[in-house]
């Protein structure tokens, strides 16, 4: 009877964890959305050059940093696709986060700087953590233009 105990306690964990993860990862998404709407009004570009009558501002450099953390049950999904190969959705969405959270971030420098776009966006990552709860920094840079 004892046998049984152990693998239902770590699943019933498993789920548990998962649901939180997933709970939170729900709610930086309408997050994200919400934040997006309010910051619209700037335009983001990877043109190298300010199209013709827009200035460059002072101190113009913005940058939007994140580190964002897989959850375990994220992380024993991954596991398991590496097994069996093939497409890992489950930290597509994580990285889609922390990309969307870094350009929001940057914006949001940009909008306190009174600039009305941002070019020259460029978008860098880097791993950090470890294989049982791998996490990635996530940066986007930008020129601010009036």
């Amino acid at each position: 009877m004892t046998d049984f105990i152990l693998p239902i306690i770590v699943v019933a964990m498993l789920v548990g964890f998962g649901s939180i993860g997933w709970l939170t990862e729900q709610a930086h998404l309408r997050r994200l959305k919400a934040a997006e709407a309010s910051l619209a009004h700037i335009v983001v570009t990877n043109l190298k050059l300010p199209a013709a009558g827009m200035t460059v501002i002072p101190e113009p450099f913005v940058i939007g940093e994140v580190v964002i953390g897989s959850d375990y049950l994220k992380t024993a999904l991954a596991s398991l696709r590496g097994i069996i190969g093939g497409e890992v959705r489950s930290y597509q969405t994580l990285m889609e986060r922390g990309r969307r959270e870094a350009l929001v971030r940057m914006m949001r420098e940009a909008d306190a700087r009174g600039a009305k776009s941002v070019i020259n966006v460029r978008i860098e990552r880097a791993e950090l953590g470890s294989a049982q709860l791998p996490a990635a920094e996530i940066i986007a840079t930008g020129t601010a233009v009036h």
